[in-house]
């Protein structure tokens, strides 16, 4: 039986116990908009169109490695409600080698894509301002 929280049903955490997600590694991440209201923007035949706070998230992103420099980001999505992104923590020189392999993250980059392809962006790839 799952317990209730104020009176309402609580989804059980998906959380490793016994992981530290400030360990090195990848880490696909979701953050959504309270109550899933459409803050971001909309889609507009088949292409998200950034509101100024969809601009934002999208600025916002890309400047993650300036505040937290062991942070690599691959590719990233914002949608009307929420945004998709890998993350990569690398804090250990060896482990950064591993995860800066081209083929590698152009591997995990193109599997991300195939959903996602009309309105995803990734690092190396930043879309045009005007598409926005």
């Amino acid at each position: 039986m799952t317990e209730k929280f104020r009176n309402k049903y609580r989804i059980s955490s998906t959380r490793l116990q016994n992981w530290d997600y400030g360990w090195n590694g990848l880490y696909f991440i979701t953050i959504c908009t309270k109550y899933r209201k459409h803050y971001f923007g909309k889609i507009t035949n088949g292409a998200m169109v950034l509101s100024p706070i969809g601009k934002l998230v999208y600025k916002y992103w890309y400047e993650i490695p300036e505040h937290f420099p062991y942070i690599q980001l691959d590719a990233f999505v914002v949608m009307p409600n929420h945004l998709h992104g890998i993350v990569i923590i690398n804090k250990d020189a060896q482990i950064g080698r591993l995860y800066q392999n081209p083929a590698q993250t152009t591997m995990e980059t193109r599997c991300f894509r195939g959903n996602h392809q009309s309105i995803q962006t990734d690092l190396h790839h930043p879309c045009p301002e005007n598409r926005h």
